[in-house]
């Protein structure tokens, strides 16, 4: 299909100690892979890829599971909903595996099958996940438990409910997924729900959330200046005895979360993903949690923050695994991380698949009750275009011409169509498909980039012509209007709003 993207690395540095108790971890029947042994002396790389992101994540389970009476099913294309997933993950000794939305990726479908999985626990609500995927799943034999609520904030609060609570909490802007997944393997193995909030405000359902449970220590992940980036919280009252964890970009950022936990950690297997898209580092933040390790975002511009990290820990490191292949982590930068490691040679090892089986006794998850709503919208006229796609669709939503669901849906259908559309001009020849992998990778989410503008730098960067470049625009706003018109048809937005949806993007992608 497309995308290769995925890596993974950990390292050590000084130790801290954080508040809050070890959850106790709610053993399901599985049988994890052992660690590959590696050679006396010398560094043990593997990389762990597939053709693209789905069949990444089941190369990741194969590489950590030989068999799961639980599996993750989360929406392979968009963050806000799966971010906060590895802590119920690991409470269940589960891979995460990705779909599509309409249907059940095919390779998914296989890999729950291979593994033996009885129970199935889909995030996100039927915009992620659609309820023709549960359909196909229930077929292969398996239960189904749902965790969702209306929006983004509502499904983190419905997948905490199910991890449980041990006094610690954190916190991150719902609109990035880096922190989260930075500090995923941490926060699944001392069983800390990761709750998303609002830039600059906290929604209802966090400050509930807050209120009725007993909560003793805060991480508040990304910059305090959440009204003017992306990537900011706010400072809050309602976040009990906070702790910020910042730095200038999500390289410094990751690495500042991985030390300041550095004595909960093992370093001496580290995973690396890319910084650049998340799904890679989303299925491997499951296995990176089953032992204890660090997961570190390396790319080819990585930064010295990054590298400086990696050198100090080169003593405690001696297992490294890569998420993702050569589109996601390119041999050139394992070859700097190996170096930074001390190492210029490598054993690539293979697993070994044990012979014997653990069956633990497991209690069934809590399956928290969806909140449906079917709010009544006026919409008002279309708001000023915005900058990107991305806040084009949040406008709407601030001057209530959409609801949040409706965003989200929308988000959903447009990604759908923009794969759709890049799809059918690779199978066609008017683009290679290496090149569809490359702006894919570099546009992982069309809804938040500035679409013509990335486009623009790829026709400057001789990726592509100036004629693919019309070709592919012309052809991604058809399938602009072909995911809104079949959002209309659905009945989850009218008319008049995906009229207004269709005028602000537009308006968005000509800025």
């Amino acid at each position: 299909m497309m995308l290769k993207l995925k890596k993974s690395l950990v390292c050590l540095m000084s130790a801290v100690t954080i508040l809050g108790t070890m959850a106790p971890n709610a053993l399901a029947a599985y049988t994890l892979v052992p660690p590959a042994a590696s050679v006396q002396g010398t560094l043990s790389v593997m990389r762990v890829a597939g053709a693209d992101r789905v069949k990444t994540s089941v190369k990741v389970a194969d590489a950590g599971w030989t068999q799961s009476d639980y599996a993750v099913i989360a929406y392979a294309w968009d963050f806000p909903d799966a971010v906060s997933a590895t802590p119920l993950a690991y409470k269940y000794n589960a891979p995460i595996l990705l779909t599509d939305t309409a249907n059940l990726n095919a390779d998914t479908s296989a890999e729950l099958t291979k593994l033996g999985v009885k129970h199935a626990l889909i995030v996100g609500g039927n915009g992620a996940v659609s309820a023709n995927v549960e359909s196909q799943i229930t077929a292969l034999g398996i239960d189904i438990q749902r965790f969702s609520g209306p929006d983004r904030y509502a499904t983190s609060v419905a997948i905490a409910n199910a991890v449980g609570n041990t006094g610690s909490i954190v916190i991150t802007n719902g609109y990035n997924p880096y922190e989260a997944l930075s500090i995923s393997p941490i926060a699944a193995k001392l069983g800390m729900p990761i709750l998303l909030t609002a830039r600059d405000s906290v929604p209802a359902e966090i400050s509930g959330y807050i209120s009725s449970n007993s909560i003793t220590q805060t991480y508040v992940l990304g910059k305090a200046d959440g009204t003017t980036s992306d990537d900011g919280v706010a400072d809050n009252p309602v976040f009990p005895n906070p702790t910020r964890i910042t730095g200038a970009n999500l390289y410094q950022r990751n690495i500042n979360i991985v030390k300041l936990f550095s004595s909960n950690l093992n370093f001496s297997k580290v995973y690396l993903a890319t910084g650049k898209a998340f799904a890679d580092a989303l299925a491997g933040s499951a296995l990176a949690a089953e032992s204890g390790s660090p997961l570190i975002f390396v790319d080819n511009d990585m930064p010295p923050v990054t590298k400086d990290f990696i050198a100090s820990v080169a003593g405690s490191v001696s297992n490294v695994c890569v998420l993702g292949g050569q589109g996601a982590i390119s041999d050139d930068t394992v070859q700097s991380v190996k170096s930074l490691l001390g190492s210029s040679e490598s054993v690539v090892s293979t697993p070994v698949v044990p012979t014997t089986s653990v069956t633990p006794v497991v209690p069934a998850p809590v399956m928290p009750t969806p909140v449906t709503t079917t709010p009544v919208v006026t919409p008002t006229p279309v708001p000023a275009p915005a900058s990107n796609i991305g806040a084009a669709i949040d406008s709407l939503v601030s001057t209530g011409t959409i609801t949040q669901s409706q965003a989200l849906a929308i988000r959903n259908g447009v990604s759908g169509q923009f794969r759709v559309a890049m799809n059918s001009l690779a199978s066609s020849g008017n683009l290679e498909q290496v090149k569809e992998d490359v702006i894919e990778i570099k546009i992982p989410d069309a809804m938040t980039a500035a679409f013509k503008s990335s486009m623009d730098s790829e026709v400057t960067s001789g990726l592509i012509t100036q004629n693919k470049e019309n070709i592919i625009i012309s052809d991604y706003q058809s399938n602009i209007q072909t995911a809104i018109t079949s959002l209309e048809t659905s009945g989850t937005i009218t008319s008049v709003q995906g009229t207004a949806v269709q005028s602000t993007i537009t308006s968005a992608m000509s800025n």
